[in-house]
């Protein structure tokens, strides 16, 4: 999450030089900026995908400046992509969530992609209980696995 201590010059700078395209939730440059022509889009992308901009010396993520543009205040929290494309930053598909709400459009609850090991892995319970190649094969686990855990618990009631 970035915090929302952006100062009140970089937020003017903000109003200044960008221009927000909601149609395609592309920000671009409104005026020629040192070696930025007007009419380019703004930013580079960030090592995780998502797209930041330089103001002031402050690299602030596109997404959260396009929040800031559209309703005047920074987000309360972390914004979600709701269709999980980072650099998709039409205002529809973005919300202002909290890190668990956030977490959880990721996908199936307990299944999440190890990238050391190019497998999807289980967890449960906070026990690893498998990784596979299929995510339909570690959500069936999961599945199963909570199953268990519910069978378990009528069981000792």
């Amino acid at each position: 999450m970035q915090p929302n201590n952006i100062s009140p010059e970089t937020e003017a700078v903000i109003h200044k030089f960008l221009r927000y395209d909601p149609g395609t939730g592309i920000v671009y440059w409104k005026r020629d900026r040192s070696n930025r022509p007007a009419g380019a889009e703004a930013g580079t992308y960030h090592n995780k995908g998502y797209r930041m901009i330089r103001i002031n010396r402050c690299q602030i993520l596109t997404h959260r400046i396009v929040w800031f543009m559209a309703y005047g205040a920074w987000p309360e929290d972390q914004i979600d992509h709701i269709n999980r494309v980072k650099d998709d930053n039409r205002l529809e598909n973005l919300r202002d969530v909290t890190c668990s709400e956030n977490l959880f459009n990721r996908g199936f609850h307990g299944v999440s992609w190890d990238k050391t090991r190019n497998k999807w892995m289980v967890r449960f319970k906070d026990k690893n209980i498998g990784r596979f190649d299929d995510w339909f094969d570690a959500a069936c686990c999961r599945k199963s696995a909570e199953q268990s855990n519910i069978v378990q618990l009528r069981a000792t009631a």
